[in-house]
């Protein structure tokens, strides 16, 4: 085989987060160490290639407690 037909890491590393994006699960360690290497860019930039807009709005959602009671977290009134 011709090194042509070989996807580069770097394709290889967009391709999978495309499939991944369909069936989301948090990325490995390994993998944002890779992207690191690559890309050495913002944290945000590497979060949006990572998983793309979904995750950073997850991110953004979890860490604001004013947004809590929205969702069904504790919202400080109950004790449950």
């Amino acid at each position: 085989m011709s090194k042509y037909s070989q996807p580069t890491e770097k394709q290889e590393l967009v391709l999978n987060t495309v499939r991944d994006r369909k069936y989301w699960r948090p990325p490995t360690f390994q993998r944002i160490a890779d992207i690191v290497k690559m890309e050495k860019k913002s944290v945000y930039r590497i979060l949006k290639i990572l998983e793309g807009k979904d995750l950073l709005e997850r991110v953004d959602d979890y860490y604001h407690p004013r947004e809590w009671a929205y969702d069904n977290r504790w919202d400080g009134t109950s004790n449950e």
